[in-house]
């Protein structure tokens, strides 16, 4: 694909396409100019090109998984979503929300340990209070979706089951679900989207969700 094509060439081309070039991407520019390219349609597809969720979707998924997980360079996502029509409240709704799952262990461990004070149900309870709280006007098909992502992110499997079957219970679809969770090869990495699809086929096979694919 860019066998005759120069490094200016694709500099140039990757420049107009995003606006910027990173170091990283630079170094693929002077060596291997046609792995840039293929990086270039790539995550043009994955983070720019619409698929099942909205632009201000998008966006919000975006910065509550790079609060979960302390990306500074992410806050382009943040920029991103402003140009899709979010609000600045919107931004720190989802900034709040991807914090407020944080407490999730904590009231994890004390469901586990000490159910004399505070048994599964009030956990489950107290929990879903948080979440409530901290989601704002996010709508909480999104916001559940959002917290799928931050779990998957920061490797909590329970806390991802526990939001996907949510998920699905606020109407998400698998689609959405996907394209939420295919945002992590960029932050985290191929294998924790491996890791986040076994802990959702597990959750399928134990009836708690729709699978995300059929055999």
């Amino acid at each position: 694909m860019t066998g005759e094509r120069s490094k200016e060439e694709v500099i140039v081309a990757f420049m107009k396409s995003r606006g910027y070039i990173l170091p990283y991407q630079r170094v693929l520019a002077e060596f291997q100019p046609e792995v840039l390219e293929s990086f270039n349609a790539f995550y043009t597809n994955l983070t720019l090109n619409p698929r099942d969720l909205t632009l201000k979707e998008r966006e919000l998924v975006w910065t509550a998984l790079v609060t979960a997980t302390r990306e500074e360079v992410g806050r382009i996502h943040l920029q991103r979503g402003i140009e899709a029509g979010l609000t600045i409240q919107d931004i720190t709704d989802a900034i709040a929300l991807a914090a407020a799952g944080e407490a999730f262990s904590a009231i994890e461990f004390a469901a586990g340990h000490w159910q004399d004070w505070m048994s599964r149900e009030n956990a489950n309870e107290h929990y879903g209070s948080i979440i409530a709280s901290a989601r704002g006007g996010i709508d909480p098909r999104v916001a559940e979706i959002m917290l799928v992502v931050c779990f998957a992110g920061r490797h909590v499997p329970d806390g991802l089951r526990f939001h996907l079957s949510r998920a699905f219970e606020h109407g998400a679809t698998e689609g959405q679900i996907a394209e939420g969770l295919s945002y992590l090869i960029m932050p985290c990495g191929a294998n924790t989207l491996i890791d986040a699809v076994d802990v959702w086929l597990e959750a399928a096979a134990a009836g708690e969700c729709p699978p995300p694919f059929s055999d």
